[in-house]
């Protein structure tokens, strides 16, 4: 754990981070999904806060909101069918918040409940009283008075912003009132400068394109001073014929670019080294979901992929 991040508990709360990067997003996430397995799984009834290692509901709900932006983030333009995807993903992020306030309990609430049988009815009346007021949990009326944004809401925000725009990341941290540390969000750019189409060879059709990776947004006239990088894709005849009877989406020469931009940014992302000269021969078609993503022309502007 990033022990760097933790605060120091205030009174039966533990303080909220005031900056959180998307790889600690990614851990206390991991840590509270962990926590709810468990608890379905043994059939725990609460938790106390202090299960959660520091960490509080607001600090759980803005890592589902900034693994959100990450989302929208990688997938540029979302399509319809994208953005249905993303709405889903979003509506089961809200319904983990509410589960929050039926599953963790301040420490005090949880000690005190723990003197008394479960099920009892001395337990069931303690329960109440420390627990809710008017049937709803004490800390989700607190929790929603101060009305954050729903999860959904700032899905829509996210979609709506410019994800070229290299203060994304600002606006979105902005958005949540967290600090921003440009260092937690490592971007590269991927340009493309040339695609060179070659005529069949046999049973396949063949695309070539060359590329260059840059660690920041350069001037136009320093891009020739970055290691330009080839990619070769081959789709065959009868993957060609199978795609143009399946989805009235395809078309040959935007399927190359899409896989070649989806090929090299799963590579970036994951931090693997690019070779100079890149074949994608075999198995070219697993970076291409005709179902969720639309195709995309072939162009020169930068691309950005979000290192993990």
């Amino acid at each position: 754990m990033c022990i760097s991040y933790m605060m120091k508990i205030k009174g039966n709360h533990y303080m909220s981070l005031k900056t959180i990067s998307i790889t600690l997003a990614d851990e206390i996430i991991k840590i509270y999904s962990d926590l709810l397995l468990k608890r379905d799984k043994e059939n725990i009834h609460y938790y106390p806060y202090s299960a959660l290692k520091g960490y509080d509901i607001l600090d759980i709900e803005n890592s589902l909101k900034l693994l959100t932006a990450l989302r929208v983030y990688r997938s540029k333009d979302p399509s319809e069918n994208k953005q249905i995807e993303l709405k889903k993903i979003a509506a089961e992020d809200g319904g983990a918040i509410l589960i929050f306030f039926r599953s963790f309990i301040p420490d005090n609430a949880y000690k005190e409940l723990s003197k008394y049988v479960y099920g009892t009815s001395e337990y069931r009346s303690k329960e109440f009283e420390l627990l809710y007021t008017d049937e709803m949990p004490k800390e989700m009326r607190i929790h929603f008075d101060k009305e954050t944004e729903t999860i959904d809401s700032f899905l829509d925000f996210c979609i709506k912003s410019d994800r070229n725009d290299l203060e994304y990341w600002l606006k979105v941290y902005a958005r949540l009132n967290l600090i921003y540390n440009n260092n937690e969000a490592v971007v590269k750019y991927l340009q493309f400068l040339t695609q060179k189409k070659l005529n069949p060879f046999g049973d396949y059709f063949q695309t070539n394109f060359t590329f260059v990776i840059k660690n920041s947004l350069e001037q136009e006239e320093k891009t020739l001073k970055s290691e330009i990088k080839s990619i070769a894709i081959r789709i065959t005849g009868r993957e060609d014929a199978s795609l143009r009877g399946t989805y009235k989406n395809y078309e040959l020469e935007p399927a190359f670019f899409t896989i070649a931009k989806n090929y090299l940014g799963v590579k970036i992302e994951a931090g693997e080294n690019i070779n100079v000269n890149e074949e994608l021969f075999s198995n070219a078609l697993k970076y291409l979901d005709l179902d969720i993503e639309t195709l995309e022309e072939f162009h020169t502007e930068d691309i950005n992929i979000l290192l993990n």
